[in-house]
């Protein structure tokens, strides 16, 4: 298992990742999330800015507006599968991602 494998175990074994991930199969807003998943908001910014970097979800170039203070980031999951595969003696992750 290469590192970014270990990163990605570790980051979906965390609360409300794979929530998230479930959550963001279209673009939402960070307060669609929250709604959507019952994720408290804090972690939910924890968690996007994680699957983020791993390039599991990604910032859409859809703005949500949302009131008169302006517009609101999107997000979407960047994957549709991911696929764990076990040997003798490694781990392998296997990403499936969204054209």
């Amino acid at each position: 298992m290469n590192v970014n494998d270990e990163k990605i175990t570790k980051a979906l074994g965390k609360k409300h990742a794979v929530t998230l991930l479930e959550t963001t199969e279209t673009p939402k807003t960070v307060d669609e999330i929250v709604t959507k998943a019952d994720i408290p908001k804090a972690t939910c910014y924890r968690r996007i800015e994680e699957l983020r970097n791993l390039g599991l979800l990604k910032e859409t170039d859809e703005k949500t507006i949302v009131d008169t203070m302006g517009t609101r980031k999107t997000y979407i999951r960047c994957i549709d599968e991911i696929k764990i595969t076990f040997d003798s003696s490694t781990a392998e992750i296997t990403t499936l991602r969204e054209e």
